[in-house]
């Protein structure tokens, strides 16, 4: 009985979605990401020293392009190990555009270095977005850093975005 009053509903459901034209809505496909950036300026707001490591928190800001385009305000956490490996993170708030849509993209971004200069884990992910990019989901790793003094290149984020209805 609770079965086919679960299967009557469903099918009720599902006609009156026909008679009203309604579909679901869906989120766009997945859209591969590719944005290039370089850091314009590097503040030091405070040094801390713990167990032989030392703890920077810094404000950068950067000029990104590609998938999205814009500027952004980073507040970062960066440890140096006595090791010589080094990890950061930090919270980007880009003004920016995807896809011919603007607003403000929050996103975080974590990376260890190796003590060998090798990069060993990356990941970013948006957290939010308010006008165009509202809807904005995506994540994904970073493939080069371009730090100022340790790597010339551009940083370089890849993964995948999508927008939701």
């Amino acid at each position: 009985m609770r079965r086919s009053l679960g299967v009557g509903l469903a099918l009720i459901l599902a006609m009156a979605m026909m008679i009203m034209g309604s579909a679901p809505a869906r989120a766009t496909p997945p859209q591969a990401a590719v944005t290039d950036g370089e850091i314009l300026s590097i503040d030091v707001v405070d040094i801390r020293f713990a167990g032989g490591n030392i703890h920077l928190d810094l404000v950068t800001t950067a000029i990104y392009w590609g998938t999205w385009n814009g500027f952004a305000t980073t507040e970062f956490e960066a440890v140096f190990y006595r090791s010589g490996a080094v990890s950061a993170r930090g919270v980007l708030t880009c003004e920016c555009t995807v896809e011919d849509k603007s607003g403000t993209l929050t996103f975080q971004a974590r990376y260890l270095i190796d003590a060998d200069g090798t990069l060993r884990f990356s990941a970013w992910q948006f957290l939010h977005g308010t006008d165009g990019l509202a809807n904005i989901h995506g994540q994904g790793s970073l493939e080069q850093l371009g730090i100022p003094g340790i790597d010339p290149s551009p940083f370089r984020f890849v993964g995948q975005y999508h927008f939701d209805p």
